[in-house]
């Protein structure tokens, strides 16, 4: 029991840590050089740790808004065929903590208007939502 509560512990320190860096320009384009990033967060949604997967939505955010657009291009992201979109809304719709409930749907949010930008990057299209 003690070992799962230093591993969440260490979990949730890294990924505000990571959070924290990718705020900034610079910082986002440091930790996107690390390959194995989206698989970090992908893996760590799963966790049953509500303060852990809170965490991973949103140093996700962090990367779909600051660096999905104007470093690698949205495509790439929401390609990604690991990307857990039924876990994100499972905690949107079924989590007990608020603020992971709240951040998991601003997460889908996030997520369907970069999808839409991407499929109509001029906004010429009449569709105001694209369903993630």
């Amino acid at each position: 029991m003690m070992m799962v509560i230093v591993v969440s512990l260490c979990y949730r320190l890294m990924l505000m840590a990571l959070y924290n860096v990718s705020i900034s320009v610079k910082g986002l384009k440091y930790i996107r050089e690390f390959p194995g990033l989206l698989s970090l967060i992908w893996t760590l949604l799963e966790d049953g740790d509500s303060e852990v997967c809170l965490h991973a939505l949103r140093l996700l955010q962090s990367v779909l808004l600051e660096e999905a657009v104007a470093l690698v291009g949205p495509g790439l992201l929401l390609d990604d065929p690991l990307l857990p979109l039924e876990r994100i809304r499972t905690l949107a719709t079924s989590s007990r903590h608020p603020a992971l409930r709240q951040t998991a749907q601003e997460t889908l949010d996030d997520l369907s208007s970069l999808r839409a930008s991407f499929l109509d990057p001029h906004g010429t299209s009449s569709s105001d939502q694209v369903h993630i």
